[in-house]
């Protein structure tokens, strides 16, 4: 499996975390090439250059699931895979490329026949490939999770005594698509200020799991917060928590986002029961409510919607079955190992 491995705490390594646990459940053995910045003790790190070493592993696997999002990388595990007649699967979890490294990447699939995965029909139509399209979601284990940080939970908790609703969002890091703020923070920040402005007792939990190289952001909306008087309505945590502890705490959760893959966050909040608001740049699971993507009015409009009737917005969330995903991967994974000659190894 090569890809992101948490910690960093991002929609991709956790997925990738969550899908090794329950394929190794299954009688799989999984082994990492992890990509992350983190070096981990426990896998394979790709990012210390020992070419020796990912060979090796690369020769040993019976087949490749690439899962990177860097395209040097990817280019890389698939040229491994040919290389030493490893069959490959190529999970897309996004896709933001413009024309040319398109039409490249297209060219290059289709010469080696990889069996493609994208998380969302909009992203399989921007490659215009066939393949299989399976929501990157596995439900985590609740029982798990690790507690929340004391100053967090000691926070909501002011919040809750001073009669406010809990908003809550996240990111993995602050970037920029298309000269906007990637994950809408900005958008957030000026929600709650509405909000407090018409009267309405709400506060907003922004979480960002890897603050680097986004300084410049952090400091620009801590001085919005302190510019518009909203310190005692809104806290922007850096570094990973358990998003899936947090939901159980919220009363609606936010992704505003302004380009999207499958959104494991989203799904998360949905199994959590928790009113999920987010942006229409793609297809949302059934029981999100939309909002025009970058219309800070209409965002505005849908919260205040949702706040009214709590209940039956809670209603509304319809959990996604994760176990349709791992089936449908383990199905194109026996037959890749059919047509190798592996035969069935679970």
């Amino acid at each position: 499996m090569c890809g992101p491995w948490p910690a960093p705490v991002g929609g991709v390594s956790v997925h990738i975390q969550r899908l090794s646990q329950r394929l190794e459940e299954r009688g799989l053995r999984v082994a990492i090439c992890d990509e992350s910045p983190d070096r981990k003790q426990d896998h394979f790190f790709l990012r210390s250059f020992n070419l020796r070493r990912y060979i090796r592993l690369v020769r040993q696997a019976d087949l490749l699931h690439i899962h990177s999002s860097v395209h040097w990388f990817r280019l890389l595990h698939l040229f491994s895979a040919v290389l030493f007649g490893k069959p490959a699967v190529i999970t897309f979890h996004s896709w933001r490329a413009g024309g040319m490294t398109t039409r490249l990447w297209r060219l290059l699939l289709r010469a080696t026949g990889s069996e493609l995965v994208f998380v969302s029909e909009e992203i399989a139509q921007q490659l215009a490939l066939p393949g299989l399209v399976a929501p990157a979601y596995v439900q985590g284990v609740a029982a798990s999770e690790p507690p929340l940080p004391q100053t967090v939970v000691s926070w909501i908790e002011q919040q809750a005594c001073a009669g406010r609703l809990l908003l809550v969002s996240n990111a993995y890091r602050l970037n920029d698509h298309a000269g906007a703020d990637l994950y809408g923070l900005d958008h957030c920040l000026a929600l709650i200020q509405s909000l407090r402005d018409q009267g309405v007792a709400a506060a907003l939990l922004f979480v960002v799991a890897n603050p680097e190289g986004g300084e410049e952001k952090l400091t620009s909306a801590e001085a919005f917060i302190n510019n518009h008087a909203l310190a005692d309505h809104c806290l922007i945590h850096r570094g990973a928590l358990s998003y899936v502890r947090l939901l159980q705490r919220a009363d609606i959760a936010l992704r505003t986002t302004n380009t999207d893959g499958d959104a494991l966050s989203v799904r998360e909040s949905l199994a959590a029961g928790c009113i999920t608001i987010a942006s229409d740049v793609t297809r949302r699971p059934a029981g999100v409510r939309l909002f025009g993507t970058r219309d800070e009015a209409d965002l505005l409009r849908v919260v205040t919607v949702a706040i009214k009737d709590l209940a039956a917005g809670r209603g509304e969330c319809k959990p996604v079955a994760d176990e349709d995903c791992v089936a449908a991967l383990v199905l194109l994974y026996q037959r890749l190992f059919r047509k190798s000659g592996a035969g069935l190894l679970f």
